[in-house]
């Protein structure tokens, strides 16, 4: 069991700043120069934006919309 999760009589309880931490540990590696942040607009874009200044990104991050994608 990690710091983002608690087992309570048979639940599981989830701690989102901790699930956050891990995940901003786990990409901070991974970002070399030039390497740029993008998010989702539907779900992900304000965790790109957090990401990116937390770890201090320079720039802007990147924003996908899937509005001109949709199945017809």
């Amino acid at each position: 069991m990690n710091a983002a999760s608690v087992a309570t009589a048979g639940a599981l309880a989830l701690d989102a700043e901790a699930l956050y931490g891990e995940l901003r540990e786990g990409v901070a590696p991974l970002l070399a120069a030039g390497t740029h942040l993008v998010g989702i607009v539907s779900g992900g874009g304000w965790l790109a934006e957090r990401l990116h200044a937390d770890l201090r990104r320079e720039g802007a991050p990147g924003a996908i919309s899937s509005a001109m994608h949709r199945d017809v």
